[in-house]
Order: structure tokens, then sequence, then C-alpha cells
């Protein structure tokens, strides 16, 4: 069931499950059809908020929006408006590099960051994969390691609704993430202004952002602590949830304690 946050600059949609602790998730630039293995596995241990980003899902995609900063103020006035800050924040694929934008705005709403394969910075070896060279279809499957899961997730045909949905997150993606592809080229400096502690993971067969990219993560977060998975791609939490809820709850863990479920 979602819920929408009334923000002065329009509507924003959430979902929660689970109890526990809260805890936010940003979501990648195309999400699989159905429920979210990963989400569902964090919610043994966790509330889990699921924010749609405005232009994404549920949530509409102001006129004016024109790059990721701008996204992510709207997604930090959204974490205020929940009132759970400060709590970790997650980050995946496209929706690492708002959460660690969000971070680079405002640390005291986040306990702890995790940012899964994220987008935003400019790998130093190859380049993040340019999205508009691939159908939509190419582009889901491009995320697996492994091309059976993406039948297990997407099945043999995505249905009309499901296109619709991924063409309205690539219409979103191209107004604030291309030229240049993925990535912003401060970000990498403003990474030096979040103090809180972060994690970062990545699959090791990342076919859209290279995962040497960690360590172009690791050069700008000095304290951060990386973790690679193997035998995943960029979609990590649909190839291995149950890992990286585990990865995930640990972190969480190791730096506070928490009542969990």
């Amino acid at each position: 069931m979602k819920h929408i946050l009334e923000l002065a600059t329009g509507p924003v949609a959430y979902s929660a499950q689970g109890e526990g602790p809260p805890v936010i998730v940003l979501h990648r630039d195309v999400v699989s059809p159905g429920d979210s293995p990963f989400l569902a596995a964090l919610a043994q241990h966790y509330e889990v908020y699921a924010i749609d980003l405005p232009g994404f899902g549920a949530s509409p995609r102001p006129t004016w929006l024109r790059n990721v900063t701008q996204l992510a103020t709207l997604t930090l006035h959204g974490i205020k408006a929940l009132d759970l800050a400060p709590c970790p924040l997650i980050g995946l694929g496209f929706g690492g590099w708002v959460a660690a934008d969000v971070a680079t705005q405002d640390n005291s709403l986040v306990s702890e960051l995790v940012l899964v394969s994220p987008w935003g910075v400019k790998p130093t070896n190859g380049e993040i994969a340019d999205f508009v060279l691939y159908s939509l279809e190419e582009w889901a499957s491009l995320g697996f390691h492994d091309p059976s899961n993406y039948i297990t997730y997407c099945g043999d045909g995505i249905e009309p609704d499901v296109l619709r949905k991924w063409d309205d997150a690539r219409e979103t993606v191209s107004a604030v993430a291309w030229k240049p592809i993925g990535h912003s080229r401060p970000l990498a400096a403003m990474l030096s202004l979040i103090s809180v502690p972060t994690q970062v993971v990545w699959g090791s067969d990342d076919a859209i952002v290279p995962p040497g990219c960690a360590r172009d993560w690791a050069t700008a977060m000095p304290t951060a602590t990386t973790v690679v998975i193997n035998e995943a791609g960029h979609q990590v939490d649909l190839e291995a949830p149950v890992r990286l809820s585990e990865i995930v709850h640990g972190f969480i863990n190791s730096n506070r304690t928490l009542e969990v479920k």
C-alpha cells in the first residue's frame, strides 16, 4: 500500500513494511515487477520505508527537475516529513547516488549510510553504461550476473504497464543524469562532507557501473568500508537479497545497539 507525503513541491509516495527500528531505502533506476526480496528480508529486522523518488513509481516528476542534487533535496524533505531521523539510509544503484547526495546536504538525517553499487562518481577505469543505448528489457537484464535471474524476476515478456513505468523512469533519469552519463563531477569532492558511518557494497560482476569504481568511492570516503558480493551483478538486491540484508543488518549493528525483532 502506498502512502503519500504532501510536500510543497508535490506529492512523494512511499510504502512501509516490517516491524522494528526504521530504515529508509531508495530504489534503483529500474525496479523489477512484483515485490522486492531484499525489502522483505530487511523487514524481518526493521520497519522498512521505501520511497518512490520524484519521477518514479507513484511520485510525479516536477517539470523543473533537472539534476540529481535537486532530486536529493526533494528526497531530503520527504525524509524530514517522515519524521524518522536520524535513521539508516540505504541507496541502491541510482538511488545510492541520491542517498549520498542527501547525506552531503544534511548529515543529521542519517545515522548510517549504505550505498549498493552506487552511480554518481566517475570511474577511474571504464565508464558507467549509457542507458539510452539499450532497450528497456536489455537494460534491465544487463543488471544481472545470471541471465536466468532476469527471467525469474521479469518473466519471458514484460507487461505493457511495467514497460510504461520503466519508460517513465528512464525519462526521469535522462532528465537528471545524462551528459555526463550517470555521474556528477563535483560529487567525489562533496563526499568528504559525509561524517556518518558508511558502507559501500558492490556486485563483483556489475556490468552497469564498473566494480573497480568501489575504489573510487573508498578514495573519496576514506572512513567507509567496502564489501564485494561475488556472483552478483548491478542488481545485488535481486540476485543476493538475503546476503545483502545480512550485510546491512551487520553493519548497522556494528555501529550502534538496536532493538531488533
